[in-house]
């Protein structure tokens, strides 16, 4: 016999021979030694399983811990438990003595081959479609359909699909700033995109050596949907986003309040996904940034430049030497980041058959941050030789947490689940809008608080061109020296936010100095007259 499955004893498909003969004594040829003997479809092991499960809804109950055994010709095909073709992990050849006598014998197993496999092609259309109104508005869709059995030409049976695949892709962009007057200058771009994919499978997910349209054939009426629903791989996710919006005003002189240093970009993304495994899979992710910067070119104040007393060459070292009063640049950047995953897992059942069993609803899984990132950036340039630039960056989270403990009563599980996150709960709805107002208003405290902060760093880089080529003994020597520090910190792991210490914070100092001396020998030559 030949028994594959999950495993040898509980979940296996079997192919008996009986009557095996003994090869006569000094046959010689290929086909008397090696009879073809084991001969058989995957196909008939599938509609043996099918042929049982059939027989245990209308009413003829067969044990699936049992043995299930038909004739096949002169031989057997059984079926035990729930083994799948598309799940083999064990093979098992073997030969039984059914006579009950000890015998001696030499057994002789030759190859496995398959062969037949089903190469059926499939196809694929890919479809575009775009236009754009000038420069206010475009339109882009995409839309691509693969059929099971599609593939390259030189990929084989393994590399093609096994499921009907659907995608449509769109997206649009308007230039919102076009709505306003043309000396506002505003720049608005609005984009949106949404995208769906869907996957049917061939074969029932659950059953994976059973074809999808057989076994919706099989299933009762009331399940029939249930079944389709729960086999399809669906995602879908739509987005907006409003890029650096501006108003490109400004002061023929840079002026700190001028609109033109301001901008801002929001974005949303949300996006739904299920499968056989996982009822529904939701991700809603919010983004917004404000940045301002404000960029000036100062004059440079130069006290020695007029001065009588340093009006020779050999002076050049004070009449060139000036410095700026306000540094060149100031940037800001205010940063946030929300996300949320909500996951609800589907329950599969140990009988694969039982539709009600795949179908059970286990509890809910969720995971959120809400982060906020400030930067800020300062450039001085001091003197022409001395340029400072000071960098920092800090990030905090915004706790929006808030334990629904007894003070609001027992948080209860779910009793019925409806698609769009509509629940039906077992308490009191004054509790859940109490805990719901207690949690806004302990968010928007600790939003305004700027957070929790988990990391901090700066950055101070301070370069500085030594003017001894401004002497004009030393005008062929260029030095020059810098200097950089460095701090970082980290919030260490915190258990308990009520009990927080700072023994496990992470902080760390860096320092580095930098030199360097050129000579100009060229210059330094045409100073003699001899060379």
């Amino acid at each position: 016999y030949l028994r594959i499955g999950s495993d040898y004893t509980d979940n296996y498909y079997e192919y008996k021979i009986n009557n095996v003969s003994y090869t006569p004594a000094g046959e010689i040829s290929r086909e008397g030694i090696w009879p073809m003997e084991v001969d058989f479809a995957f196909d008939d092991f599938v509609n043996l399983k099918m042929e049982r499960n059939k027989a245990n809804k209308a009413g003829r109950a067969f044990d699936p811990t049992m043995r299930y055994t038909k004739a096949y010709g002169n031989n057997e095909l059984t079926i035990k438990g729930h083994p799948s073709i598309g799940d083999i992990r064990t093979l098992m050849v073997g030969v039984i003595n059914e006579s009950g006598e000890t015998k001696n014998m030499e057994i002789w197993l030759d190859e496995l081959r398959m062969a037949g496999f089903d190469e059926d092609g499939g196809w694929a259309a890919l479809g575009k479609i775009g236009f754009t109104l000038s420069d206010f508005a475009s339109f882009d869709a995409t839309g691509r359909i693969e059929t099971t059995g599609f593939g390259g030409v030189e990929s084989n049976v393994m590399d093609r699909n096994m499921e009907d695949v659907y995608s449509l892709d769109m997206s649009a962009t308007v230039q919102l700033g076009k709505l306003f007057p043309e000396k506002a200058h505003v720049n608005m771009p609005l984009t949106v995109t949404h995208s769906r994919e869907k996957e049917k499978p061939k074969y029932d997910p659950t059953n994976t050596d059973v074809l999808l349209k057989d076994a919706l054939k099989d299933a009762s009426d009331a399940y029939k949907d249930s079944l389709e629903k729960i086999s399809v791989v669906s995602s879908e996710q739509t987005s907006f986003a409003l890029t650096n919006v501006r108003v490109g005003i400004a002061s023929k002189d840079p002026m700190p309040y001028d609109p033109a240093n301001f901008s801002f970009s929001v974005a949303f993304t949300k996006r739904n996904e299920h499968d056989i495994d996982v009822q529904y899979d939701m991700t809603r992710t919010y983004r917004g940034d404000f940045n301002y910067s404000y960029s000036l070119s100062p004059k440079a104040l130069m006290p020695f430049k007029n001065s009588k007393f340093f009006k020779t060459k050999k002076w050049k070292l004070f009449t060139d030497f000036g410095f700026y009063p306000m540094p060149n640049s100031y940037t800001f950047s205010l940063n946030m980041d929300r996300s949320y995953n909500e996951v609800l897992a589907r329950e599969l059942g140990s009988d694969p058959t039982t539709i009600t069993k795949r179908d059970l609803i286990t509890d809910m899984t969720w995971d959120k941050n809400f982060n906020m990132t400030r930067r800020a950036d300062i450039k001085w340039n001091f003197t022409k030789n001395i340029k400072l630039s000071f960098a920092t960056a800090m990030n905090s989270e915004i706790e929006e947490s808030l334990a629904f403990n007894s003070e609001y009563l027992d948080l209860p599980r779910m009793r019925e689940y409806k698609y769009n996150r509509e629940y039906i709960y077992d308490l009191r709805e004054d509790s859940i809008t109490q805990w719901a107002k207690d949690l806004r208003e302990s968010t928007l405290k600790s939003f305004l608080a700027a957070g929790e902060p988990y990391n901090y760093s700066q950055q101070l880089n301070i370069s500085y061109a030594i003017p001894i080529n401004k002497i004009s003994a030393f005008d062929w020597i260029t030095a020059n020296a810098s200097y950089t520090g460095n701090y970082d910190w980290q919030r260490g792991v915190t258990i308990n936010p009520n009990t927080y210490t700072s023994n496990n914070d992470i902080a760390d100092s860096k320092r580095s100095w930098n030199g360097d001396v050129r000579f100009n020998m060229e210059t330094l030559y045409n100073k003699s007259s001899y060379l």
